[in-house]
């Protein structure tokens, strides 16, 4: 039997993965053409244990499709266009400061 749970999200979901590991849900959503975020969810709890947001700013216009991870599932990384200019973000299963 597969167990399901609904875990609402604030915006349209573009992707999501599940981490390598199990333990983790990343999920990529579109808040609109100049802002998207990217949040991690435990699949024991469903609590959110990452957020960050891309873009956001007024000259802002962010394409960003999924997250990559290492063959560990502990290493995680994003490629998106930011108003033209190419951009990598990497992050693990915590969240940072701006």
């Amino acid at each position: 039997m597969l167990k399901s749970t609904n875990v609402a999200t604030m915006y349209p979901i573009c992707s999501v993965i599940i981490t390598y590991d199990s333990t983790k849900a990343v999920t990529v959503t579109k808040k609109n053409e100049r802002e998207y975020y990217v949040k991690m969810y435990d699949l024991e709890s469903y609590d959110m244990t990452f957020e960050e947001k891309i873009g956001g700013g007024q000259d802002s216009y962010i394409k960003l499709k999924e997250v990559e991870q290492n063959s560990k599932g502990n290493k995680y990384a994003i490629v998106y266009f930011d108003d033209g200019n190419f951009r990598l973000r990497s992050f693990g299963k915590s969240s940072r400061t701006e």
